[in-house]
C-alpha cells in the first residue's frame, strides 16, 4: 500500500507540474508559409548560459536548408524558436513576416513534421505506425507517404505490404528502413515545414543517401529544415 500511495502522489506531482507549464497561446492569425522564416537578432539564454546570441537567419518555403554546428551550439533550440516551443528573450521570429506569438500555435504546429534521431517504432504493421490509428487517414494516404519518404518500393514487395508487423523497436527492419517509415510518419498529414533533427545521424553512409535523395525530391514543396 505505501508503494501504491508513492506512485500516486508521483503521479499527482507530475500532472500538477504539466498544469503550471501549460502553454499561453494567444495567437489568432494562421500560417502560410508561402515565403520563408525569418530571425532577426534572437538571444536566448538557459540556466543562465548564452545559448543564442543575435542569430540572423533567413529559411526560404519550398526549400532544403542544412543548419551545422556542434553538438550544443544550438541548432535544437533553434529549431525549438521556430515551432514556437521556446521563445526568444529578445530578437523576432518570422513566419512569412508575421511574428509567431501572434499565431495560432496549435494550427502551425500542425503545420510541421518533425524527425528525430531516435526512432519511435511501435511492435504494429507500417501502416499504423504511419498513421498512429487516425481515422481521417486513408490507406492512399499512407501510400503517398510512403511513396514522398521513398519507401514505397520496399515495402511493396513485401507479402503482406503495408499490413507487415515491424516488430518490437522495428527489428524486424534496417536503420535506413525504419527512419523513413519514421519520416513517412511525418508527412503523411502532408505538412508545410519538415524539421529533421539528426534524423539520419544513426544510419550509414548507403542509407543516409537514400534518405537525402528522398528529401530532394520534396523541394519545391516542403520546406526542410536539417
Amino acid at each position: 500500500m505505501k508503494t501504491d500511495a508513492s506512485a500516486l502522489w508521483s503521479i499527482r506531482e507530475l500532472i500538477d507540474r504539466a498544469n503550471e507549464n501549460l502553454e499561453d497561446f494567444d495567437g489568432t492569425r494562421h500560417a502560410t508559409l508561402e515565403h520563408g522564416i525569418e530571425l532577426q537578432g534572437v538571444c536566448l539564454t538557459h540556466g543562465g548560459q548564452s545559448v543564442l546570441r543575435d542569430v540572423e537567419l533567413e529559411i526560404p518555403a519550398t526549400e532544403i536548408t542544412a543548419l551545422m554546428g556542434h553538438s550544443g551550439s544550438g541548432k535544437t533550440t533553434l529549431v525549438d524558436l521556430i515551432t514556437g516551443l521556446l521563445r526568444a528573450d529578445s530578437g523576432d521570429v518570422r513566419i512569412d513576416g508575421v511574428d509567431i506569438a501572434e499565431l495560432d500555435q496549435q494550427h502551425w504546429r500542425e503545420m510541421i513534421g518533425y524527425v528525430s534521431q531516435e526512432m519511435l517504432i511501435l511492435n504494429e504493421s507500417i501502416r499504423v505506425n504511419i498513421s498512429l490509428g487516425d481515422p481521417a487517414l486513408s490507406e492512399a494516404d499512407v501510400e503517398r507517404a510512403l511513396r514522398d519518404a521513398g519507401a514505397w518500393d520496399f515495402v511493396d514487395a513485401l507479402p503482406e505490404g503495408m499490413e507487415a508487423k515491424m516488430g518490437e523497436r522495428g527489428a524486424l527492419f534496417s536503420g535506413g528502413q525504419r527512419q523513413r517509415i519514421s519520416i513517412a510518419r511525418a508527412l503523411v498529414h502532408q505538412p508545410k515545414l519538415l524539421i529533421l533533427d539528426e534524423a539520419t545521424a544513426a544510419l550509414d553512409d548507403a542509407s543516409e543517401t537514400e534518405v537525402w535523395n528522398s528529401m530532394r525530391r520534396l523541394r519545391g514543396r516542403t520546406t526542410i529544415i536539417a
